[in-house]
């Protein structure tokens, strides 16, 4: 890893550079905003170089020759790669008059360049991020050359190399890789490099396997199988303390067969997310995927929750990869109370995150974040653990759009239906899904109704929702507070009225509906609005 880190590094060094002082760039408002800290960071450590004019040229490209030579000087050191004798590259337009023929020859016998075909390599030709990927992968172990190849190798490049969080801001792709944005990845890499010099030397490379309860605590409604921790519901998870530093290497799996398969878990430390969201299609495989942000060395919480919408039910935790000491990893304590979070998309988050744009959107279901809504937002402040009964569509008696004829009632006591194939199969019911062991009480219940009922009539309505909410109180216990969240504008807004007069124990809160996130759902600022008049109805209580 600190030989790829120092790849990076010298990859931005150009063979007629004169090192210039970040701040001393004459191009410096060339250089895009999102990446000046990283140029001005990089060059001040010396490892990037401008040119004899004084300027940077963020956008200037790399080419092969020169990617030949930072591989070489990397693996091998200035002073070996500057000795190498060696200039049979076997390439006809790299000659050993060539400047770079020592350096190409390097990477021909190590197996980390091939030509592009009739006997070339082109040494002039422009660096793609793809294939500087390729090169960094297999010149550092991480991969063999011949994975690398075929149709989808740009794919699969990609692929591994979101392993080592080499994808930082954008995917490897075909495209010219720029200086300015070779500065952002050696920025991230040289942060990495300083934070695990810096590590304790008791520190080491530790693995968590999700097998090894005891050494964390379970979230939400997670529940503990031989192969990993099971994550049902958005905010399922584990949390654990450690002395780690560095940064964290998740993997985990999802094996889902209604719409898409996709992964998505946040890594949050010391109460802080510490990453973008953990993003990826698995098909039921292993996938691992690394935090952008690194860790200072000390004791840290680590949580690890699913982000996702209810409706992908078979996501799994297997392990965690992380520098630290072994010995120190344990289960957190619980928080003094728990908050459980009932309602339908827009209580999982759905809307909050744009709309991807890589074509594997299905609906809302890819623009969901449990820890933006909210719920996480009040549990955070009240300083609650957090549980979640949320799946898309659903009502107090209806599910809008669907044949499946089960609603909030009938899914709370209840694993995750689509985790169970002998439940639900082809949008019908074909038998009874496994309870839910309710192993702790919620102190406090936040009931949130939308419109998924709007056509349900008020004298089914107002029944169902007096008996749905008797039934929390019975699991919960009697001092279980529930907090019945609805929009102010509802079509039940009577019906409302009359369920909170018949039952003075519940907190009403109406709330403005607001479509300011994607598919017409809550963004952001909405949840944070909502949380903010939440907290103070619940204080009192918890």
């Amino acid at each position: 890893m600190k030989r790829m880190i120092a790849l990076f590094l010298a990859m931005l060094m150009l063979v007629s550079a004169v090192p210039v002082a970040g701040a001393a760039f004459s191009d410096v408002d060339k250089i895009s905003e999102k990446n000046r800290e990283a140029v001005e960071y990089v060059s001040g450590r010396g490892v990037v170089s401008g040119f004899p004019d004084g300027s940077f040229q963020p956008k200037e490209m790399l080419t092969r020759a020169q990617a030949a030579k930072v591989v070489c000087v990397m693996r091998e050191g200035t002073e070996k790669a500057e000795a190498l004798t060696k200039k049979d590259t076997g390439f006809t337009d790299v000659p050993a008059s060539h400047w770079a023929a020592k350096y190409v020859a390097y990477c021909v016998d190590k197996g980390i360049v091939a030509g592009v075909g009739s006997g070339k390599f082109d040494p002039d030709g422009k660096l793609t991020s793809a294939a500087f990927g390729k090169m960094l992968l297999v010149a550092y172990g991480k991969a063999k050359a011949e994975d690398l190849t075929g149709k989808e190798w740009i794919k699969t490049t990609h692929n591994k190399a979101k392993e080592v969080c080499m994808s930082v801001g954008a995917d490897v792709n075909i495209f010219p890789s720029t200086r300015e944005n070779a500065c952002q990845l050696a920025y991230n890499f040289l942060h990495e490099e300083d934070v695990i010099k810096a590590l304790p030397a008791d520190y080491s490379e530790v693995t968590l396997n999700f097998t090894e309860s005891g050494k964390y605590r379970l979230l939400g409604r997670a529940e503990q199988l031989s192969n990993g921790v099971q994550c049902n519901w958005s905010a399922d998870g584990v949390e654990f303390t450690a002395e780690c530093g560095g940064r964290i290497y998740l993997t985990a799996s999802v094996n889902h067969d209604y719409w898409r398969n996709h992964l998505l878990f946040r890594v949050i430390v010391d109460g802080v997310l510490v990453d973008p969201v953990l993003f990826d299609e698995s098909n039921g495989a292993a996938v691992t995927l690394a935090t952008p942000a690194l860790l200072q060395p000390g004791k840290h919480t680590v949580k690890i929750i699913k982000d996702s919408i209810g409706d992908y039910a078979d996501d799994r935790l297997i392990s965690v990869t992380f520098h630290g000491k072994s010995e120190t990893i344990a289960a957190s304590q619980p928080r003094p109370k728990l908050l459980e979070v009932i309602g339908a998309s827009t209580a999982t988050g759905a809307g909050i995150l744009p709309t991807p744009k890589d074509g594997r959107s299905v609906g809302t279901n890819n623009t969901a974040t449990i820890a933006q809504t909210f719920g996480y937002i009040v549990a955070e402040e009240l300083n609650m653990d957090l549980t979640t009964v949320t799946k898309g569509s659903l009502g107090i008696v209806a599910r809008a759009g669907s044949p499946v004829k089960y609603n909030l009632p009938e899914l709370y006591e209840y694993t995750n239906r689509y985790r169970d194939d002998n439940s639900i199969k082809k949008g019908e019911k074909t038998g009874e899904p496994e309870r839910y062991a309710f192993a702790r009480k919620a102190d406090a219940v936040i009931l949130m109704i939308n419109e998924n009922d709007a056509k349900i009539p008020s004298e089914e309505w107002i029944p169902a929702t007096k008996a749905f909410i008797s039934r929390i109180r019975e699991i919960n216990g009697a001092d279980c507070k529930i907090l019945f969240l609805y929009y102010s504008g509802s079509k039940h807004k009577a019906d409302i009225a009359q369920v909170l007069k018949d039952d003075p124990t519940l907190i009403g809160l109406g709330i403005r509906s607001n479509a300011g996130g994607s598919g017409g759902h809550a963004g952001a600022e909405a949840h944070r609005g909502w949380a903010d008049q939440i907290i103070p109805l619940l204080q009192p209580f918890v």
